[in-house]
């Protein structure tokens, strides 16, 4: 018999928390990195002392402390860095054949393809859907985010860059157009 007084836990898939993870250690030296670790919560600490295998789910509460404290703990508070972090983080993803592929797809195809790959490499982390298109503009909802931040939001503003660049469009913009809900974002693109 299910327990029906179970909470969902929103959790993430680790290949996704390491990449992160590595694009951050390329992000400053490795002095401060080392001393950022230390300052994290044991949980998030462990995450980068010892790497998840890919395929594992992590609990989203693990990872969330890794976006507010980076923020302060090596940006120095400048949150144009979150939005480079999902921005290089995407980008260093796609490698290889999916790089290729990305290059001759459509920016519209590619918005579809990443709403639905949010939900795979998520569980109960919310939605991620196009809600507007024009042949040179896509809108993104993000929506119902557990643990929403700003600094979450624009590491999530910089991964819908990363997808979108590797695409070949260019004079890329995208930028928050609107906060619907305490746990919502939504997002413009926009390109020549």
């Amino acid at each position: 018999m299910a327990d029906t007084d179970s909470v969902p836990i929103p959790e993430l898939k680790a290949a996704g928390v390491n990449s992160m993870i590595a694009v951050l250690g390329k992000m400053t030296t490795p002095e401060r990195f080392a001393a950022f670790v230390r300052s994290l919560p044991t949980a998030t600490a462990s995450l980068i002392t010892r790497p998840r295998l890919a395929q594992e789910w992590i609990a989203l509460a693990d990872i969330d402390p890794l976006y507010t404290m980076s923020l302060h703990g090596l940006f120095d508070g400048d949150m144009h860095q979150l939005y480079e972090l999902g921005r290089l983080q995407l980008r260093a993803d796609m490698s290889g054949i999916y790089r290729v592929f990305l290059r001759v797809a459509s920016p519209a195809f590619v918005a579809d393809r990443a709403a639905a790959i949010y939900g795979v490499y998520g569980q109960h982390c919310g939605s991620l859907r196009v809600v507007g298109r024009t042949d040179h503009s896509l809108d993104f909802l993000v929506g119902e985010r557990p643990f929403p931040s700003p600094p979450l939001f624009e590491y999530l503003r910089g991964t819908v860059a990363g997808a979108l660049e590797l695409t070949g469009v260019k004079d890329l913009a995208v930028d928050v157009a609107g906060r619907p809900g305490v746990d919502s974002c939504l997002f413009r693109a926009r390109w020549t």
